[in-house]
């Protein structure tokens, strides 16, 4: 039998180091060899950095909880070396995971998401305040939730909430393993886990379809066009520049300049104001050069929009599958797949069905 872990009383009582010399860390890292898995979170900078830089990251042991300030001199790469061999179990991976392959170019070997694991029991509510709230009766503030974790020294609240993103991190995640292997779901989560890996690997913002924002199925070819290369040229824009993509055009901007662009010639009016001028001549040639270019190479609406009476009919009974097989698991339909997805799958299922995850082919098969 496994030993018991730590009870909440003894978690809330966990002593926080400070990690900000060669030394303390050099100790840190012999410590964590004998760790199997181990609760690790960030803080960073995304509100002015692109990509979004490290400025914190900790992690907690049975004994304590480290906080390793990377904004020092100290030399981490022999520490994210050895971290890496380990299970990492963090909520909601992606940043995280994120930020530790572009500084290091380094990923976990397993990781356990406490978010998507959530999400594969049923809950609705999943922050992990709401989590930890549910399951221990334990109440997270919020206050530094928006904070400039660059500043130094950081403050004793700045501390105190950095270091409890870990301290009940790892019980929380032993009560969903527990769940999950009753349910016979943690293959699925493991599975989901290695994909997100292999995300960040490929880039989230990968595909093919990424520029496909919200609010932009129904734009006529050439706005979907604009928006198409003008997202891209953000998307260059933000990492020269090092700022959040966000900063330089919002999302409902890049879609009111692609309708705009596309029904006149005089769209100025419609570019932010916030832009400096040499950004601002750069977008009018993308938009120059995108209204010149082969209406060939134009992107359609999604695929929504051109289905056949028989594929619609096929539409409607994948959703019906899905919704019956996603109430019978007390699960979110879309996790199996979006509506988005499904009307792919009904067009071409043997192009779209290897992008699945092996659990979500069989419940929809």
């Amino acid at each position: 039998m496994a030993p018991k872990g730590p009870s909440i009383k003894e978690l809330s009582e966990l002593p926080i180091i400070i990690v900000d010399n060669q030394e303390a860390l050099d100790k840190l890292t012999s410590l964590i060899q004998r760790i199997p898995s181990i609760p690790i979170d960030t803080e960073a900078n995304v509100l002015d950095s692109y990509p979004p830089q490290l400025c914190l990251l900790q992690l907690a042991t049975s004994n304590a909880i480290y906080i390793i300030d990377p904004l020092t001199n100290i030399r981490l790469e022999a520490f994210i070396t050895e971290l890496v061999r380990h299970e990492l179990i963090i909520h909601c991976a992606e940043l995280d995971l994120e930020l530790l392959h572009q500084t290091f170019r380094a990923l976990p070997e397993k990781i356990f998401d406490t978010y998507l694991a959530a999400r594969l029991l049923g809950h609705a509510e999943l922050s992990l305040a709401a989590l930890l709230e549910k399951y221990f009766n334990v109440q997270l503030k919020k206050k530094f939730q928006k904070a400039d974790w660059r500043i130094r020294p950081l403050s004793r609240g700045m501390i105190q909430y950095a270091a409890n993103d870990v301290r009940y991190l790892g019980l929380l995640a032993e009560e969903f393993r527990s769940k999950l292997q009753e349910l016979k779901r943690i293959e699925w989560l493991n599975e989901w886990c290695e994909v997100t890996k292999r995300n960040v690997i490929n880039g989230f913002n990968s595909t093919e379809d990424a520029w496909r924002i919200k609010g932009s199925s129904g734009l006529a070819p050439l706005s979907l066009a604009i928006l198409r290369d003008l997202w891209h040229w953000r998307e260059r824009t933000a990492r020269k520049l090092n700022t959040p993509p966000f900063q330089i055009l919002r999302n409902k901007q890049l879609i009111q300049l692609a309708i705009e662009a596309t029904n006149a010639t005089a769209y100025d009016r419609f570019i932010p104001p916030h832009l400096p001028q040499t950004l601002a001549d750069e977008l009018k040639n993308v938009v120059a050069y995108t209204k010149g270019s082969d209406p060939a190479t134009w992107p359609y609406p999604p695929e929504r929009g051109r289905l056949t009476p028989e594929q619609r009919a096929a539409l409607e009974r994948l959703i019906n599958r899905r919704n019956q097989r996603a109430k019978l698991l007390g699960i979110d339909p879309t996790i199996i797949a979006s509506k988005n997805t499904l009307i792919k799958l009904v067009v071409n299922w043997e192009k779209y069905a290897p992008t699945l995850m092996s659990w979500q082919r069989a419940l929809l098969q």
